[in-house]
């Protein structure tokens, strides 16, 4: 007992996480740590309320012009499904900004022409319509068609987990080429629509760092209409 509680003791915890972690993403860090502070208080040793932070990660950078067109050739070098699931991966991610929680549930069905545009209908937690950028429609369109009613990336079931380490494990060639990130595609995806909605712009003239103040006050105004969503986010025909 006594040295379960030397082991768990804060001190310890804290220094376990500097250096034994040296190297290790925030995230891991944030994880070991809170699962360590939670046996500590279990054993009731005494803690800080709120330990020092650890920083968070920044936003992954986005993918250049030059990037997605070598991971494009490359999905062109695969076996058919190979080469249609990386493909609807590619345009899922760059096209509409869905991470891999997202794509879990799209078939080829949900894949729609509809409200002058192509939309993606997203199941799951987080629900919801996302136009898809005029350039990656026809290729998103080919893929859904080759899809039908199967998963556009890969699998059998909505459940499985990490939809798209299975697709990227089985690409052949690419030598030179950074495994493809989903979370680099999304944050493509969000960069583009932050320039072309003047985002940045109106955080300089609004004299904010931050768009917290932004977001808060976007989730108090009104939903608009699919159609003009569409043409919003560029993603009419």
């Amino acid at each position: 007992k006594a040295n379960e509680r030397s082991l768990f003791n804060e001190a310890v915890i804290e220094r376990h996480i500097a250096t034994a972690m040296d190297g290790a993403t925030p995230a891991s860090r944030r994880t070991r740590r809170a699962n360590l502070r939670f046996v500590a208080r279990a054993l009731d040793l005494p803690q800080r309320a709120e330990p020092a932070p650890i920083a968070r990660d920044g936003p992954a950078a986005p993918y250049s012009c030059e990037e997605i067109e070598a991971y494009f050739a490359l999905a062109r070098c695969q076996v058919p499904r190979r080469r249609r699931a990386m493909e609807s991966m590619l345009c899922l991610g760059l096209g509409a900004g869905l991470d891999g929680m997202d794509m879990r549930y799209v078939t080829g069905h949900h894949v729609l022409s509809r409200s002058g545009g192509l939309v993606v209908v997203v199941e799951g937690a987080r629900a919801r319509v996302v136009p898809v950028l005029n350039r990656y429609q026809e290729m998103l369109c080919v893929c859904a068609a080759f899809s039908g009613v199967r998963n556009m990336v890969g699998g059998i079931a909505p459940t499985r987990k990490n939809v798209t380490t299975p697709v990227l494990a089985r690409l052949s060639g690419g030598v030179g080429l950074k495994r493809l990130s989903v979370s680099r595609m999304r944050s493509t995806w969000l960069a583009e629509q932050l320039e072309d909605l003047g985002v940045p712009a109106l955080l300089r003239a609004a004299g904010l760092k931050y768009s917290q103040r932004l977001f808060d006050l976007a989730l108090s105004l009104p939903d608009i209409e699919e159609a003009e969503l569409v043409l919003l986010l560029g993603g009419s025909s």
